[in-house]
């Protein structure tokens, strides 16, 4: 979690705090997406090799 600056009403903080925030959850999904599609290859490859062998 990042930290404001002592001053309450400093926006422009607010605002990269909240960019930074939606970045970090962005590349989290894709992230999971990513592993998620990886399984998936992993699994229709098992099943090709089990049903060839």
């Amino acid at each position: 979690m990042t930290h404001l600056s002592s001053d309450r009403y400093d926006i422009e903080a607010i605002k990269r705090s909240a960019r930074l925030g939606g970045h970090v959850h962005r590349a989290r999904a894709m992230v999971i997406a990513a592993v998620l599609s990886a399984f998936g290859l992993v699994a229709v490859a098992a099943t090709v090799l089990t049903s060839v062998l």
